[in-house]
């Protein structure tokens, strides 16, 4: 658990991993501090640290200066639960602009991705990578709303693995390094 007194106002980078939403409000524990961040990664390896997309925008929300934001998920949340959570509680965070974002990583389920890109232009995107598991079928339209906010975004080189029960994506770049990192 954060305490409630955190001050850093120097944090470029932070890795949250093993924690439970509830113990860690952004609003109370982080910010300011997230102002400055340049890389956030979200490692969540527990389904009892599952929390929906919502809050993830809200913490994102106060993170402008982010280059850097991975998320990912160690076990599959089913798009049908995430959809039923989205009906009761809709996104509110409406329009993000992350000016300086340049690598975004997901490994998750596609309805939780959509809900977080829906809202979110990144204009200097270069590293795309996403990994989607145990989904046979899936639609991303947001997904590719989200990749025409980038204003010069031109993928070089796409690696796509299909694994047992995964599904792997990456788009690069030219001159950019495919490295889809693993949980």
């Amino acid at each position: 658990m954060l305490p409630k007194t955190l001050q850093a106002p120097n944090l470029h980078h932070l890795l949250l991993e093993g924690f439970a939403c509830a113990a860690c409000p952004i609003q109370s524990r982080l910010y300011p501090t997230a102002v400055d961040l340049v890389a956030f990664c979200l490692l969540i390896r527990l389904s009892s640290a599952y929390f929906q997309p919502n809050i993830l925008l809200q913490w994102i929300f106060f993170m402008p200066q982010l280059e850097s934001l991975n998320i990912q998920f160690a076990f599959p949340v089913p798009n049908r639960d995430v959809e039923r959570q989205l009906t009761w509680a809709p996104i509110t965070t409406h329009y993000i602009i992350l000016p300086n974002l340049r690598f975004f990583c997901f490994r998750g389920v596609s309805a939780y991705l959509e809900s977080l890109v829906c809202g979110i232009t990144t204009p200097r995107l270069k590293i795309l990578q996403i990994i989607f598991f145990e989904q046979l079928t899936f639609s991303v339209p947001c997904l590719a709303q989200f990749m025409n906010t980038s204003e010069n975004l031109r993928f070089h080189d796409a690696v796509i693995g299909l694994e047992d029960k995964k599904i792997r994506v990456g788009m690069f770049a030219p001159r950019s390094t495919p490295h889809i990192p693993l949980l």
